[in-house]
């Protein structure tokens, strides 16, 4: 479509720089802003390192916590730690700095622990799941749309793309932990669940590395130097890791040697060509503060593996009594332990593990060192025993040895000390609090431009009280379109894989069809051309930003995330900036003799060639992508409208029409290829939806696969802006005109 406003497009074309900013309240960007929760609720907030985990493995869970999240960053680089003598840049590089050497060497002396015994080696396994389960998570934010165009940042995303399986989970260096784990009997849950969160089996401890790596990635832009330092601690102890060998099979399920310190060490000579000055002593401090949390972590394990009573039978007991003992509170009334009934030592307020396990020991149902004379492995292992199912058939091997394993001289019993009430000292956020703070933001960011709100959401790290104002941002969209969708209803009335086939082949030919090759000269003007690609240039250079957040953990290694990183990885170049889409259109531009500046600059939104119709839609991307859970049904659909959109007429008429006036078509050929229905983006797309409706239609019936097409296709719907009101037209003509007279275009 042309643009009006020729005499911008002349001083654009003769290389005139369009550097006026004519949004108000356009942000400079210092230290983030948070969400103004009283510091009194902020003061009270106490979580352990698990509920950490939890709450920054699920993305949305985090928002409100922010603040905290940076702060607890602060202490973290502040805090003195011993990293042994100053290192230099150089010696890092070339891996011959102490600290690094003596941490692999670590790694190399658990080998004769691990092998000695399977006990110890499910434990290693347990205590490295946190790690592994979130692996590539501390890229996740300096590889997002606002970095992913410059070199540097390529590179962390072939390092990413490596952990993740290039988008296949089956390939990914978290499931070959996990196949090489279950090997060793070791069922891991879901990285997002509670149950892994709170798996007794992992210590505590096992959890402060990944706290600590996912916090990094909350803050690309504040931590970048210190995020490659720590990259670069991290691949280089991946490495070191996937050299460990049982005979000929590897611990950790990949044989590949220098997988990723290769690359991390090319990021890091990358991105220090282009630093500021200081740079590399923030590198520096990034490595020293990984490498000193990984030899913490070492430290722990050797001591762990190495002690000889940690995985001996009567700990493998007393771990199957603190899991379970808890549970049978309540069932125990008339069985006795110690003179008290079994109730008594299982009571909240009195469990004790140990002294549960000498009373069990001393009891009636036990004969030590005869398991099979028993009655306890009666009781748990056969049909009519009355906790018969309660123990799995491991649990009932750990019996069965523990006993074996007993003295015939009884044991002492141990009475159990009432146990003091939990004190409360875990809180969370007081949600009276995040509500009032949520308010408060939004009152803050009503009424801002939409070249205010463009530089706010890509660079949410920046601004994390914008939050809020993105959420309601996409809710007012969805509710536009969802009232014309009442109208209009959907495009089949019953849900079926085969409907969306069939309507997917009918829309493909209509698309197809509607190509007419170029003949002769095109209706639209060369200056015509050039208005349309400066006015999609908000949009197009953060191709693929509807899908930012898919990077994450809890996602990429999921079927239907993994689908959508493929797409995201693409539109990002797979790490390769020549391929990378937003540069390609930069190049676009560029031959066009039209360089705005980089559309990470808070002014970018602002400039005169922009009004605010070119930056609806790519706000909209932004903002939706900040909520990857709360609406993935409706990103699903926009996923498809976006991708299906690249295919047939339209963009091979503007390949064509780019052609005659001498411009490259590699933009628009380049999505005529890789969103074809059969292999490439749309293929992708329209399986996820399949995916997602065919969970929504286990948990819930067809009425939930129903509720859930309808919010899939309001989504596709969603990508075209939701039409004006008449009285925004209005405002808008109103503003139009005095733009006109008060700021002409192409002034500067």
């Amino acid at each position: 479509m042309a643009r009006p406003g020729e005499g911008c497009l002349q001083a654009v074309i003769k290389g005139v720089a369009i550097m006026a900013n004519r949004a108000q309240g356009v942000p400079t960007f210092a230290a983030p802003s948070f969400l103004p929760i009283a510091p009194k609720a902020l003061q009270q907030v106490q979580l352990n390192t698990r509920q950490w985990f939890f709450r920054l493995v699920n993305q949305e869970e985090r928002h409100g916590l922010l603040e905290l999240v940076w702060l607890r960053l602060q202490q973290r680089f502040q805090a003195p730690y011993d990293a042994g003598p100053a290192q230099t840049l150089s010696a890092v590089l070339q891996g011959r700095d102490p600290a690094s050497q003596s941490l692999h060497g670590q790694v190399r002396e658990l080998m004769p622990l691990l092998v000695a015994q399977p006990e110890r080696l499910r434990h290693f396994y347990f205590q490295h799941a946190p790690l592994f389960k979130v692996m590539g998570g501390w890229l996740d934010g300096v590889t997002s749309i606002a970095h992913a165009w410059r070199p540097d940042a390529g590179l962390l995303l072939q390092i990413h793309m490596r952990m993740v399986g290039d988008g296949f989970p089956e390939r990914s260096q978290s499931r070959a932990f996990e196949q090489a784990a279950l090997r060793a009997g070791v069922a891991l849950g879901e990285v997002f669940s509670q149950r892994f969160s709170d798996a007794p089996e992992i210590a505590e401890a096992a959890f402060e590395l990944p706290v600590f790596l996912l916090s990094l990635a909350c803050f690309p832009q504040a931590f970048q130097a210190r995020t490659l330092g720590v990259n670069l601690a991290l691949c280089d102890y991946l490495d070191h890791l996937n050299l460990l060998r049982d005979g000929d099979t590897p611990l950790f399920g990949l044989a590949a040697p220098s997988l990723y310190r290769p690359l991390a060490c090319a990021a890091l000579e990358a991105y220090l060509r282009e630093a500021p000055e200081g740079a590399q002593d923030e590198v520096l401090q990034g490595h020293a503060c990984a490498l000193a949390l990984l030899a913490a972590e070492q430290r722990r394990l050797a001591t762990e593996l190495g002690d000889a009573q940690r995985f001996d039978e009567h700990a493998a007991m007393l771990t199957l009594i603190e899991r379970l003992g808890h549970h049978g509170c309540g069932y125990h009334r008339r069985g006795q332990l110690g003179g008290e009934p079994i109730d008594h030592w299982l009571s909240p307020e009195r469990f004790c593990p140990h002294a549960t396990l000498a009373a069990l020991a001393d009891s009636r149902y036990v004969r030590p060192g005869e398991p099979a004379r028993s009655a306890l492995l009666n009781l748990i292992g056969k049909p009519e025993g009355r906790m018969f199912g309660v123990f799995s058939a491991q649990d009932i091997r750990v019996v069965e040895r523990w006993i074996a394993t007993l003295d015939p001289a009884r044991s002492q019993v141990v009475q159990p000390e009432p146990r003091p009430l939990p004190s409360g000292g875990e809180r969370d956020l007081c949600q009276a609090a995040l509500a009032q703070a949520r308010q408060q933001a939004l009152d803050k960011y009503a009424g801002w431009p939409l070249q205010a709100l463009y530089p706010l959401f890509l660079q949410i790290d920046q601004a994390p009280d914008a939050l809020p104002a993105a959420r309601a941002y996409v809710e007012d969209w969805l509710a536009q379109h969802r009232a014309r969708l009442q109208r209009d209803g959907l495009p089949f009335e019953r849900y079926s894989h085969a409907a969306l086939g069939q309507w997917l082949e009918a829309q493909h030919a209509r698309q197809v069809s509607s190509y007419q090759p170029l003949r002769g000269e095109p209706e639209e003007t060369r200056e015509e051309i050039i208005a349309d690609a400066l006015a999609l240039a908000p949009l197009t250079l953060i191709d693929g930003a509807w899908l930012r957040q898919v990077v994450a953990p809890a996602s990429v290694t999921s079927p239907i995330g993994a689908l959508l990183y493929r797409t995201l990885v693409d539109e990002l170049g797979q790490g390769d900036c020549d391929l990378h889409h937003g540069n390609i259109y930069r190049q676009l531009l560029a031959s066009m003799q039209v360089e705005p500046c980089s559309f990470v600059e808070p002014h970018f939104a602002g400039l005169d060639c922009f009004d605010e119709d070119d930056l609806r839609v790519p706000v909209f991307w932004l903002a939706i992508s900040l909520f990857p859970q709360s609406f993935q049904p409706e990103t699903l659909g926009l996923n498809l409208a976006m991708e299906l959109s690249g295919v047939g007429g339209e963009y091979r008429r503007s390949a064509d029409i780019l052609r005659h006036y001498g411009f490259s078509a590699l933009f628009t050929d380049l999505h005529n290829t890789i969103d074809n229905v059969v292999s490439g983006h749309t293929a992708w797309a329209i399986e996820a939806i399949r995916l997602h409706l065919d969970d929504a239609l286990q948990r819930g019936g067809v009425q939930e696969q129903a509720r859930h097409w309808q919010r899939i296709w309001l989504g596709y719907r969603a990508l075209s802006p939701p039409p004006r009101s008449p009285w925004q037209q209005a405002k808008r003509h109103l503003r139009q005109l005095r733009d006109t007279f008060t700021h002409p275009r192409g002034s500067s």
